[in-house]
């Protein structure tokens, strides 16, 4: 793994920048934690990223991935990187594309979406066929 900077997702929204050093500061060298917030309220959106000094960090801070915090199990996943105007790195919205930096990377994860619809839409078919034939 290459990318230094990691998606953590699920967060209860009392969960501070220095509760998630406390967590993540054992896998490795913290260089940055951004704790997403609201423009207007300034409350949490429940996502952060951290970016590790080195791979190594962020690859034992992929081990988190599951481990509960305040009651929640937390989503780490590599964070997506977009390349800006000056050819810089930074995780933010593609809107060119159906994946954003708030969405994550994560094999056991990318169809849980498509799953969760495909359930919504037999139910809702099956509720259809039902009153069909009743």
């Amino acid at each position: 793994m290459q990318s230094r900077k990691l998606y953590i997702g699920n967060l209860a929204f009392r969960v501070t920048q220095k509760r998630l050093r406390e967590i993540f500061s054992p896998c490795g060298e913290i260089e940055n934690i951004r704790l997403i917030k609201d423009r207007k309220t300034g409350r949490s959106k429940g996502f952060a990223f951290i970016t590790f000094a080195d791979a190594k960090g962020a690859e034992n801070g992929l081990m988190q991935d599951g481990v509960e915090l305040e009651g929640r199990p937390l989503r780490v996943n590599v964070a997506l990187e977009r390349a800006s105007d000056q050819g810089e790195q930074q995780s933010a919205p593609d809107h060119s594309s159906r994946q954003s930096a708030a969405r994550p990377v994560n094999e056991r994860s990318s169809g849980r979406l498509w799953d969760w619809i495909g359930g919504i839409l037999c139910g809702l078919l099956l509720g259809w066929l039902i009153t069909l034939v009743i």
